[in-house]
């Protein structure tokens, strides 16, 4: 890191300003690999802040308890009181203040659940440390939790569309390039397919949902003829 330095250069239209070499003193190149593993090193001890409150959260059937889901820079708590919640938030805003980093306001949103089902009432939220508001989550809306949009319980039929028509803009699109057949596929395997895959164990596909997805691709591959010609040869048919 001693060594990173860069230079840079402003050209006009007659003449152009060439800095001296500027040293890179803190933080890495954007895209570097280490990018991941040094926020995970940085964001970690948050998690182990949370766990010691042992607050009450959700818990499961086997009564274990959990009160904080975390993902790289992804979120969610569960406390089972206001109170508990204001020291989660407050515990949050502190942390994060410290690393260097800030509330998404307008990506955070809290939500009550009572019994398993959304309450109706809406509060006026929460005021965090700084001032600021954590605002609740207004009535019909979703919140969206690593590409799964929830609302105290997820909308299996809605998201199911929502990924159904992602998929499909992706393979038209792909469909609209000059790849050929081969290169088309493999497209298709890495760009597509992963939008369906990723959904798999979490929200749930009938058999004619799959079914009615294979057909439909099928279709568009035909239409852009992606497909090889049937060849008859001794008395043989071969794809």
């Amino acid at each position: 890191m001693p060594l990173w330095r860069v230079i840079m250069t402003a050209r006009g239209s007659h003449d152009s300003v060439t800095t001296e070499p500027i040293y890179v003193r803190r933080g890495i190149f954007q895209g570097d690999s280490l990018s991941p593993l040094l926020f995970c090193l940085a964001i970690n001890p948050l998690s182990y802040i949370l766990k010691k409150y042992e607050l009450k959260g959700y818990k499961f059937k086997d009564s274990f308890w959990i009160n904080h889901l975390l993902y790289m820079d992804d979120l969610k708590v569960y406390t089972n009181n206001n109170s508990n919640l204001k020291v989660f938030l407050d515990s949050v805003e502190v942390f994060t203040s410290d690393v260097g980093m800030q509330f998404g306001l307008d990506k955070c949103k809290i939500i009550h659940l009572s019994s398993g089902y959304r309450s109706n009432a809406i509060g006026e939220g929460h005021i965090l440390l700084s001032g600021k508001t954590f605002e609740q989550l207004a009535i019909g809306d979703r919140y969206k939790y690593l590409g799964i949009h929830e609302s105290g319980k997820i909308e299996h039929s809605i998201i199911r569309d929502q990924i159904t028509k992602e998929y499909f803009k992706r393979i038209k699109k792909l469909l609209n390039t000059h790849l050929n057949s081969r290169y088309l596929i493999k497209g298709i395997n890495t760009y597509a397919v992963p939008v369906l895959l990723y959904s798999f164990g979490i929200i749930n596909y009938k058999n004619s949902d799959l079914k009615k997805i294979d057909i439909k691709t099928r279709k568009l591959l035909a239409v852009k003829k992606v497909h090889q010609q049937k060849q008859k040869q001794k008395g043989y048919t071969y794809l």
